[in-house]
């Protein structure tokens, strides 16, 4: 007999401790959505070159 972690098939869709369509899990969607696109959004701007100055000795 499969025991109950074995028979409880993994869902592919994100989940969270709040219920489905209740306002605190608007705000973890809204927010994850926000810092997903803020993520992508900084990996497709051209990375900007660095300058090293070296200082002269004295």
């Amino acid at each position: 007999m499969p025991s109950e972690t074995q028979s409880k098939a993994k869902s592919p869709f994100l989940q969270f401790s709040s219920a489905a369509g209740s306002p605190e899990t608007k705000r973890k969607m809204l927010l994850f959505r926000q810092l997903l696109k803020r993520e992508i959004d900084r990996d497709m701007r051209p990375r900007k070159a660095v300058h090293v100055r070296r200082l002269s000795e004295f």
